[in-house]
């Protein structure tokens, strides 16, 4: 898939059937726009602990299974269906799964000053 469809997708379609573990590369979109990064993708390191340094906006949609995303002193229980806001500043990690959990990421930061902005593949 390009860094960004021409044309509306529903990716919870696309990633049926496909092994979770797999659908953090091949489902990727990746938007440069107005100075920030806009990125979606599967959060296939879940299962092991995965954990994010705090520099962007989170978004986490849940998919299917259960976890617990634990921020500092806050813990918070997750499963399918719900959606999970992180405000950039705060380092978090998922822990505590039941089984598979399966997690959309969404994530904004602002561009990195040292690179120049990007264009969208539009291809």
């Amino acid at each position: 898939m390009p860094a960004m469809p021409n044309e509306p997708v529903n990716l919870t379609d696309a990633a049926d059937g496909m092994p979770w573990s797999e659908v953090d590369q091949a489902l990727q979109i990746r938007v440069h726009s107005a100075g920030a990064i806009l990125e979606i993708h599967g959060l296939g390191q879940a299962g092991q602990g995965h954990q994010n340094d705090g520099r962007a906006d989170m978004i986490y949609v849940i998919v299917s299974g259960y976890g617990v995303l634990r921020c500092g002193d806050t813990a918070l229980e997750c499963t399918m269906g719900d959606v999970l806001f992180v405000p950039r500043g705060h380092p978090h990690g998922f822990e505590q799964q039941d089984g598979e959990i399966r997690i959309w990421r969404i994530s904004l930061a602002a561009q990195d000053q040292d690179q120049p902005a990007q264009r969208a593949d539009h291809g």
